[in-house]
């Protein structure tokens, strides 16, 4: 059976240690929604990525290869859907609207290979390829963050594969497959010929074909697509540009960390509920979020934060990553 994300978002429920600190932990209405509570989530997002980073970090993990898995390349279906932002220090496409790029490659086959075993490209792709305990913690640490952005979305009432389709189709446009073909440029090298700038992107104006409504958090179309066909359009959109070359496990990983990055700077210094409330300012900052144009930026940033998860997840060779998390949901 495909999993869709009205199903995995019918199966959510926040924990109770996030219950307890909030009044309203499955509010419909975002304006009900408290800061802390999303800060919490927020925070524990952090805590999953951080725990995916202590399993790449095991000997047994192979370091990025010089080139990709095999069946990344060998997959030529095109569709004009996508993802993918470059990491810091490689012009970097994280602003204030969070747009999705690249990854520089990093190849680590300079590094000490005499304390990983798996970093040749063929041990690389077959690390992958078979089952093993180490592997499959990846997948589940993989699919506990989806499951994290899923939690979130639905307690700001965000539909996430309908944010995550519009910032695909943004960064489509940001991205034309004639000028970026093989590149892991910034998208301001195209700001000439897209005119999209870092000062005019936003996913308010972008409506989507199968949509009864912008800004419908419930809409059945969204709702309804399967988490294997949208990792699909994901990876088609990255083929297209002869991306996969950069989009090697350990290279996606730092890119969805600079995006948790950009995800938390946006409640950083709001404090919670119940705290600080005597400063006006303060208060205005922790209400700023629900504001159209940063919610905008916030549900971007939550796009940008799945995107490179999803990408992850296909990479490393889970085939259906809705399937894992219903799993887990299920207990």
């Amino acid at each position: 059976m495909t999993t869709t994300f009205k199903m995995l978002s019918d199966m959510i429920a926040l924990d109770d240690a996030t219950a307890t600190m909030t009044t309203t932990t499955t509010s419909t209405n975002t304006n009900n929604t408290t800061t802390s509570q999303l800060r919490s989530l927020v925070l524990k997002l952090g805590t999953s990525i951080g725990q995916l980073c202590a399993q790449f970090l095991s000997p047994h993990v192979p370091l990025d290869a010089a080139s990709p898995p095999p069946r990344q390349e060998e997959d030529n279906e095109t569709n004009s859907d996508g993802e993918k932002k470059e990491v810091h220090g490689h012009g970097s496409s994280i602003g204030t609207t969070g747009a999705v790029a690249t990854t520089t490659a990093t190849t680590s086959t300079t590094s000490n290979t005499s304390t990983t075993p798996h970093s040749s490209s063929s041990s690389f792709s077959s690390y992958w390829s078979t089952p093993s305990i180490h592997r499959d913690n990846i997948h589940v640490a993989i699919a506990k963050i989806f499951w994290n952005l899923l939690e979130i979305s639905k307690t700001a009432n965000i539909n996430l594969s309908s944010s995550i389709l519009k910032k695909m189709d943004l960064n489509a446009r940001k991205y034309p497959i004639h000028l970026c073909k093989g590149s892991s440029g910034k998208y301001t090298k195209y700001s000439n010929h897209t005119g999209i700038t870092e000062n005019n992107q936003s996913l308010l104006d972008i409506s989507l074909e199968s949509a009864e409504g912008e800004g419908n958090s419930h809409d059945p179309d969204t709702l309804s697509m399967s988490v294997l066909d949208l990792t699909k359009s994901i990876r088609e959109f990255a083929l297209e540009r002869n991306w996969s070359q950069y989009h090697t496990p350990r290279n996606i990983v730092l890119a969805m960390m600079g995006e948790m990055g950009e995800l938390a700077e946006i409640f950083q210094w709001m404090g919670d509920d119940g705290n600080n409330g005597r400063d006006e300012d303060l208060q205005q900052v922790k209400e700023s979020w629900k504001e159209q144009e940063n919610k905008d930026h916030f549900e971007q940033e939550l796009a940008d934060v799945s995107i490179y998860c999803l990408r992850l997840a296909d990479v490393v060779g889970v085939h259906d990553l809705g399937a894992v998390v219903c799993s887990l949901l299920k207990g």
